[in-house]
């Protein structure tokens, strides 16, 4: 994949920031599945994404987080226990050779104008 030079800048970063549910927590302990939410897909289809940004990460699962705990709380009648978000946070050294290499299917996005 070729990268910009303000692209390589930014996957130069080291720490970057995962939102998901604490239920997933221990599934993803167990390895990173990137066909996990295949079929479930939001914005930019199935995989496994990350962020150097930890308030965009933060925005992103409280956001999930009220939409799923109001769909809950409207929908069911029984007691359930209310969705929990999370932000894992990684340490990615290598990040650059990784998008570049062929070994992996790597996309870019840039961050969402608002």
């Amino acid at each position: 994949m070729e990268l910009t030079t303000k692209q390589e800048k930014q996957l130069g970063q080291t720490q970057w920031f995962h939102a998901t549910l604490l239920r997933h927590l221990e599934s993803l302990k167990k390895g990173i599945d990137v066909k996990f939410n295949l079929g479930s897909e939001l914005d930019f289809g199935s995989g496994f994404y990350i962020t150097p940004d930890f308030e965009q990460a933060r925005k992103f699962i409280n956001k999930q987080v009220e939409v799923l705990n109001r769909s809950t709380s409207n929908n069911n009648i029984f007691d359930s226990e209310e969705e929990v978000g999370i932000i894992v946070e990684f340490r990615i050294s290598n990040f650059i050779e990784i998008f570049k290499s062929t070994d992996y299917h790597c996309h870019y996005f840039a961050k969402h104008k608002k």
